[in-house]
């Protein structure tokens, strides 16, 4: 009988879902699950438009600080700010006027770069062929892989292409993909890019990044405010991973990215979403001492009256039809 009530009161208690999403894009591999393709996009947003409320973060952010919020309230936001968001999401979201929030990691702005975890990704799961062993000093450290079958065939493509973590790895690459990120994920920017021009030459790897993966320019984010449906927020300077990091190096972090996004454009949301959702006190505190009025991380969470307005939860949008996605989000509104 308990277990009813409670459901019920969660069915009918008023809350918004926060989706959080990456890249809008067809890929071939995505161990992240970061990526959903144009057309599930649009069935995705189709199906918002026509079930849900969705409204600009910046009017959920200011309903939380008076206690307010409408039932079966929608927001939606990506992080990173890849260019497929401006080539395929932006139209999408334009035609179904649904406003969006795109969390920029500043640095990287115009930089024509992949953002290192989609380089590493490039050369660990898209080279045919790589090197059998690798001695890499990384932080100091030296880290050393054998590989068993340094030539990709089919079924090992295969595999690697449908692995999502955290599954375990399906084969060699993979396990030693993810045992780099791991390795590259706490240090500074400069560290990570020091490991990765090593990386880089180790493996052979001259291929140009695709258009649409790199991070967008100061010109496409400039029309992010063309119909005022859009809003850039904080997501750091470099993407750093924070609670490895001192609360200065934290606080410097966002103040950079806050200060270069406020003297670029108009359209800001003063709100940050943690990189990797990783946060910790400091974090926390350094976002208060930025006036940053909202924290964002990648917890399963609906928000709710009580939910802290510096460690709000979002949804992990994945490549769904417009079916699957609409079951799935009133699971969300149901049982979060």
């Amino acid at each position: 009988m308990m277990q009813q009530l409670r459901r019920l009161n969660n069915i009918f208690s008023k809350k918004a879902i926060v989706l959080m999403y990456h890249r809008v894009a067809n890929v071939m591999y995505d161990p992240w699950a970061l990526s959903v393709s144009p057309k599930n996009f649009e069935e995705q947003i189709e199906v918002l438009s026509k079930s849900f409320k969705v409204v600009e973060l910046d009017e959920l952010i200011d309903n939380h600080a008076v206690g307010k919020l409408n039932h079966k309230t929608i927001c939606i936001t990506f992080d990173d700010g890849y260019t497929d968001n401006f080539l395929h999401a932006k139209p999408i979201l334009e035609n179904f006027n649904s406003p969006a929030t795109f969390f920029i990691a500043s640095d990287y702005i115009g930089s024509g770069k992949l953002f290192w975890w989609d380089l590493l990704e490039d050369i660990m799961l898209g080279s045919i062929q790589l090197p059998t062993f690798i001695s890499i000093e990384i932080a100091g450290k030296i880290f050393e892989y054998s590989l068993k079958d340094p030539v990709l065939n089919e079924a090992q493509i295969n595999e690697q292409n449908t692995w999502r973590w955290p599954a375990e790895p399906p084969n060699d690459r993979c396990r030693l993909y993810l045992a780099i990120w791991e390795q590259l994920l706490p240090l500074t920017l400069p560290e990570i890019n020091k490991a990765l021009e090593f990386i880089v030459k180790w493996a052979g790897f001259d291929e140009a990044p695709k258009n649409d993966k790199v991070p967008m320019t100061f010109e496409q984010l400039n029309t992010f405010s063309d119909k005022g449906l859009f809003t850039l927020g904080i997501h750091t300077a470099t993407h750093a991973a924070l609670p490895f990091h001192s609360s200065n190096y934290q606080q410097a972090e966002m103040n950079r990215c806050k200060t270069l996004l406020k003297k670029h454009f108009t359209n800001i949301s003063n709100a940050i979403a943690y990189p990797y959702g990783r946060y910790n006190e400091a974090s926390v505190q350094a976002a208060r001492n930025a006036g940053i009025k909202a924290g964002f991380t990648t917890s399963q969470a609906a928000i709710t009256k009580k939910s802290d307005i510096l460690a709000l939860g979002r949804m992990q949008v994945c490549n769904w039809a417009g079916n699957g996605f609409k079951k799935q989000v009133d699971n969300w509104f149901a049982n979060c």
